[in-house]
């Protein structure tokens, strides 16, 4: 796995420097960039961007035609979790503009039900938390109305279900290597939802069956924070 990581971090720049090498690489470089040349994942400007404290909760695509979109009522955990965590007594009404994709700092994200590869995630619990993997399970965004105007602005949420722990009698040999990145996680995830706004540190995440039941995830980024195992209560 780490051989597979290596590899394609420096395909880019290989294709990019493909003077010396031979006429079949050069005919590939062109085919790279025509596909992934607006593709910023795993470069460090990218990471940056990414977990960069001074960020909104605003995705990077165009404003929302609010008029040709059709207002959903969430579900009610998602609804509670909401208004839990924001304690913003305008999400209220339960209604939201809900999305199966969103760009965020160049990168897209969908939700589980639209690609399982870009709804893995590592996110931020609560600010200070350990970044923890989960799965999207709904991408949706609430307006806000000021009294006597149209909708104004609007705030973009992910709702987020956390991969449980591991069994204490499974052992996760990725411990001894804490600078890889990589852990054993359960391949269930959480009842509970948890709200996870754009400001809020989080990044793509990759994974791989490990055996039955358990699954080996990685956080796809290049900047060192603390993971862990562990529930954070």
């Amino acid at each position: 796995m780490m051989k597979s990581f290596c590899e394609a971090s420096n395909l880019r720049s290989i294709l990019q420097n493909s003077g010396g090498w031979s006429d079949r690489l050069k005919i590939c470089a062109p085919v790279f960039q025509k596909w992934f040349g607006d593709d910023h994942r795993g470069t460090l400007m990218s990471d940056i961007r990414s977990f960069s404290s001074n960020i909104s909760n605003t995705a990077d695509s165009e404003p929302e035609n609010f008029a040709s979109q059709k207002l959903e009522s969430l579900d009610t955990d998602i609804q509670d979790a909401l208004v839990a965590q924001t304690e913003e007594p305008r999400y209220q009404h339960g209604k939201a503009f809900v999305q199966k994709r969103i760009t965020h700092r160049g990168l897209q994200y969908a939700s589980y039900d639209t690609t399982r590869r870009d709804s893995i995630i590592f996110f931020q619990p609560k600010p200070g938390y350990s970044l923890v993997p989960g799965t999207i399970r709904k991408i949706f965004s609430m307006p806000l109305k000021d009294p006597g105007s149209a909708i104004s602005t609007q705030s973009h949420f992910l709702a987020v279900h956390r991969y449980e722990s591991i069994p204490d009698n499974v052992e996760d040999p990725f411990r001894r290597y804490p600078d890889f990145g990589a852990s054993l996680w359960s391949q269930n995830v959480s009842k509970q939802v948890e709200i996870v706004d754009l400001s809020r540190k989080f990044c793509h995440g990759i994974c791989r069956n490990w055996q039955d039941g358990i699954l080996v995830l990685k956080p796809l980024d290049k900047v060192s924070l603390q993971l862990t195992n562990e529930q954070d209560n």
